[in-house]
């Protein structure tokens, strides 16, 4: 066991490495599969004073300036470090897992060789629960998030982007039973068609009590019918049967393919007209003052048809 003399040296000794003044840091636990480091700015969070990588994903710390001694400032100290934690599960919780860590955790990543990069940021205990998310009541007194009450809070935030909120329904059932089918294949679970029949139905439930619906009924059949649909074709990969009638792909097939051609022309258009407006144009003019179709081709990459046109297009030839 570290005597508290010998540890006290170790907190020292990762302060002088982190070169900060403060006295305590939060730190968090930043868990997925395609690490990117920004995802505080989603989460509406200020500059960390470090972020550090670990083998699944990154540790993300704010420095908090002063010393925190009185049982008050112990508990609001407490209390931020929840706030963090909720915040980023509110405002980015569809893509992340995220755990309350420590200085510890931290040291010992790095000691593995992961890098770190760290700035002086340090802040207020105030100012930096200013940018988080509140906790209720009972998660207070608890000292533990309720994860139905940050389901409702992220469900808040995911149908701000929505004008009706049966689509926003929609989708949180469904990104959610799309996290719950990769988190069982990460731990090598099997998934079973029930258990996530009834993990949708319990989001579903959740998300009618926050913003409504046709119906508590209409919100369970669209759970169970997106259970089946990720059960049957995300989980394993495979492409839904093709619903569309011949007619409807032919036609789909001609818009793409008018669409592309449009695309073409701007990007040729744009491409001749550059070379003869430019300020090199009198390049590509001959002695007695025509165009030089053959130049201007060779230089666009395209054809002397295709000159001509573009040229007759603009009322230049």
């Amino acid at each position: 066991m570290i005597n508290r003399a010998t540890k006290d040296n170790v907190v020292i000794e990762l302060y002088r490495k982190f070169d900060l003044i403060a006295r305590k840091i939060i730190v968090l636990s930043v868990k997925k599969n395609k690490v990117s480091f920004d995802d505080f700015i989603d989460a509406g969070l200020p500059q960390p004073t470090l972020i550090a990588e670990h083998y699944d994903g990154y540790f993300i710390g704010w420095a908090i300036r002063g010393q925190i001694k009185t049982k008050a400032q112990k508990a609001f100290y407490k209390a931020l470090s929840l706030r963090l934690k909720k915040t980023f599960l509110v405002r980015v919780g569809n893509t992340i897992r995220v755990e309350n860590s420590s200085l510890w955790a931290l040291q010992y990543a790095l000691d593995n060789g992961f890098r770190m990069v760290n700035n002086n940021a340090i802040y207020e205990m105030k100012a930096l629960a200013g940018a988080c998310v509140s906790l209720t009541t009972e998660e207070e007194k608890r000292g533990k998030l309720d994860h139905d009450s940050s389901l409702k809070e992220e469900l808040h935030v995911y149908a701000g982007t929505y004008e009706k909120s049966e689509d926003a329904l929609f989708d949180f059932i469904r990104f959610k039973a799309y996290d719950y089918v990769r988190i069982q294949k990460q731990n090598c679970v099997n998934v079973e068609l029930e258990d996530l029949k009834n993990y949708c139905i319990s989001i579903a439930e959740i998300g009618y009590e926050v913003i409504g619906g046709k119906g508590i009924s209409t919100a369970r059949a669209k759970a169970r019918n997106i259970a089946e649909w990720v059960y049957n074709y995300y989980r394993t990969g495979r492409k839904p049967r093709k619903t569309k009638t011949e007619e409807e792909l032919r036609m789909t097939r001609q818009e793409h393919a008018k669409k592309n051609a449009q695309e073409k022309y701007k990007r040729v258009h744009k491409k001749i007209l550059g070379l003869v407006t430019g300020m090199f144009a009198e390049e590509y003019k001959k002695k007695n003052g025509d165009w030089n179709i053959s130049k201007i081709a060779k230089d666009a990459g395209v054809t002397r048809a295709s000159v001509y046109k573009h040229l007759r297009d603009e009322n230049l030839i």
